[in-house]
């Protein structure tokens, strides 16, 4: 404004001056910023503009999580199916069917103005990936998650993700959605390797476990149709698609091998329940001893 009253003022020598201490006046600002969030994530306030799906903010603090129950009814429908053995495509076909609108269009209708930047406006369907986000979401155990992405710069206003390992976790912050045994539960089933068969929203009972026991890469399982009867069966990978002469196929039929793992879980069962029997009979013997250890001394006393 003064350069446009007085053109010549541009010239001055303290016009480079102020912009310096200008600048370096908002970096301080930014910097204080930064720290009086971070020191508030730290102390596990929620200062995030919106809350995550299955929560609302306390109205008695904004800093603070309360559960919505009826957005806490689909998170809890996620974990209960994906444990159930569907997959996460079959799982969001599930909420797609059953009309269940995905997260930022449930917002919307709560009467905020929110949409996910990868999400149409009017699109209310769930993608496979939201189901996902759900399932990896620390926050439904009841740990507060921040600081996942951030601000460049007060000069470059593009949001980037920060490396897991620097994100800021407090525990126990909130009421769990779900149960801390059954959020690791599922976590440890997301790290196997699974597919489904097209058509099939179910994961197989044993997908993501079976292994070559030469080359140690995983089990395709194949389907053989014929006239009367369908087989289902499973062979090594390697042997498949890399080289036949880098391992043998190792065909196994599924039926055979659930049977084989059946019998197998009920002789581990058979074994514990023999063994505490087994240890039971120990023990009473052991206090048999005692008790005639015992009358034996005070017969030679």
């Amino acid at each position: 404004i003064d350069s446009v009253k007085v053109p010549s003022s541009v010239n001055n020598a303290l016009v480079s001056f102020k912009n310096i201490m200008n600048d370096e006046y908002c970096r301080d600002i930014s910097n204080k910023i930064r720290a009086s969030l971070d020191r508030k994530r730290s102390r596990g306030e929620f200062i995030g503009s919106f809350a995550s799906y299955g929560y609302l903010k306390d109205p008695q603090g904004h800093h603070k999580l309360i559960i919505d129950e009826d957005a806490a009814q689909t998170v809890r429908l996620i974990f209960e199916l994906f444990l159930g053995g569907m997959s996460i495509i079959g799982i969001s076909k599930h909420l797609n069917e059953l009309g269940i609108p995905n997260p930022s269009a449930y917002k919307r209708q709560l009467g905020f103005n929110y949409r996910h930047p990868a999400s149409a406006m009017n699109d209310s369907l769930w993608p496979d990936s939201s189901v996902r986000r759900v399932l990896r979401n620390r926050l439904y155990a009841g740990d507060m998650v921040q600081n996942k992405t951030r601000i460049k710069s007060y000069k470059i206003h593009r949001v980037e993700s920060i490396p897991e390992e620097d994100h800021i976790i407090v525990e126990n912050t909130h009421e769990a959605i779900i149960p801390r045994e059954t959020f690791d539960t599922v976590q440890q089933l997301l790290m196997r390797d699974t597919r489904t068969t097209p058509g099939i929203r179910h994961v197989s009972i044993f997908g993501g476990y079976l292994r070559c026991a030469d080359c140690n890469r995983a089990m395709a399982k194949k389907t053989h149709v014929q006239p009367y009867k369908t087989y289902h069966y499973y062979h090594c990978q390697t042997y498949r698609k890399a080289n036949k002469h880098a391992c043998t196929k190792h065909t196994i039929n599924e039926e055979k091998l659930y049977q084989a793992v059946l019998k197998t879980i009920q002789m581990q069962i058979e074994l514990a329940v023999s063994m505490n029997d087994l240890l039971e009979k120990v023990k009473a013997k052991q206090i048999t001893a005692s008790k005639s250890n015992r009358l034996d001394s005070m017969l030679t006393a």
